[in-house]
């Protein structure tokens, strides 16, 4: 599938979960499969029980990992002697 650029930080950061995700639960395998769906055919393509899995189980590691880069970004910009 092909991502925009608006994507790819997304799109990266939901590969980085999947290597990182060790699947616990049945739901979590499922979830993987669904993760992978979405990467090959977009969000859209999944149903309804299928966005929900996929929600309750990457969007908080989504979250934590923006949250992680937003932080990190602003540690580099507060570093820099002088303005971007």
């Amino acid at each position: 599938m092909d991502y925009d650029a608006a994507d790819a930080e997304w799109v990266s950061m939901l590969e980085d979960a999947l290597d990182g995700f060790i699947p616990h639960t049945a739901t979590h395998e499922k979830a993987v499969g669904i993760a992978r769906q979405v990467l090959g055919q977009g969000y859209s393509s999944l149903s309804q029980h299928q966005k929900s899995v996929f929600d309750s189980v990457f969007s908080p590691l989504l979250s934590q990992q923006q949250s992680a880069r937003d932080k990190a970004r602003v540690k580099e910009l507060l570093s820099r002697d002088t303005p971007p």
